[in-house]
């Protein structure tokens, strides 16, 4: 599963503290993809018509400014990113994040960032809206502590709206949680509902090799019309650990339980609880 390209990649970083690349892939598997390329576009999830000719979707082309600068006795690493992906949309994202310490050994970060898109004309407009995620966070880490706040805006009631291109993107730094955004009018890279949601996190680090931790993320999902799936409140914790067993392996394991409030669309409230267990090895 998933978006198959080929690509080609270059970047120049001649400029002291920037980081500039140009991008360019091809030959997307879109048709395997049908309506989860860019989410669903009518109101039930049992419809899986594309809402644009998958056939005929063209290559992917992009530019990045990738910054990183000493500012007021801190770090500060703003991003931008541009891709055109042919017969679908024009996509643009900014990043910024600072992180300095205050006050005693205490590391304080802060980082925002805005993605948006411009559909192109061959999508139906009466059943997509261009895509916009407002994010912020905040975080610290002292003595082996670390704890963050953060909170997300993005989609659109009526229309069927993305954000990334898949999965999650490269929004990671800027998510809590494991499942919840992969809830029904919840998907990052395509659905239908505006979400607001707020998250707390926090863990020990122990020796600089095992950090035990939990998430917390509260919000919802907001839909127009009752036939839309999706609405509702919901709730997701989790607790984790991770064993930094040396630099390229990695042992890490996760329990998630997520709560769907009953919606406009829905007869009752719903739970659901994963398990995962992961070793990952880097080359």
């Amino acid at each position: 599963d998933g978006l198959v390209g080929t690509g080609i990649k270059v970047v120049n970083n001649s400029i002291d503290g920037l980081t500039l690349a140009a991008f360019a892939a091809d030959s997307f598997m879109a048709a395997e993809q049908g309506a989860d390329l860019l989410g669903h576009s009518t109101t039930s999830t049992t419809q899986k018509a594309a809402p644009f000719k998958v056939y005929s979707v063209g290559n992917l082309y992009g530019a990045a400014a990738v910054g990183s600068y000493d500012l007021a006795g801190g770090q500060f690493n703003p991003q931008l990113w541009l891709a055109y992906w042919d017969q679908v949309a024009f996509f643009y994202a900014v990043d910024a994040a600072y992180s300095t310490t205050i006050f005693d050994g205490i590391n304080w970060t802060l980082e925002g960032a805005y993605l948006g898109n411009s559909l192109d004309s061959e999508l139906d407009d009466k059943t997509h809206a261009n895509g916009n995620l407002f994010a912020l966070k905040g975080s610290i880490e002292v003595n082996g502590w670390d704890a963050s706040l953060g909170g997300l805006y993005y989609g659109d009631k009526e229309k069927a709206s993305t954000v990334v291109i898949e999965d999650q993107g490269n929004l990671g730094s800027l998510l809590a949680g494991e499942e919840i955004f992969y809830t029904t009018g919840s998907r990052l890279n395509g659905d239908t509902g505006r979400n607001i949601f707020g998250y707390v996190t926090g863990g020990y680090t122990f020796n600089e090799t095992v950090r035990v931790g939990a998430d917390f993320v509260y919000g919802g999902t907001k839909t127009e019309a009752a036939n839309h799936l999706g609405g509702g409140k919901k709730l997701e914790a989790v607790a984790r650990v991770d064993y930094k067993y040396s630099p390229k392996l990695n042992f890490s394991a996760f329990y998630s339980y997520v709560n769907l409030d009953q919606g406009v669309n829905t007869n009752e409230s719903a739970d659901h609880s994963t398990v995962r267990l992961q070793a990952l090895y880097k080359f």
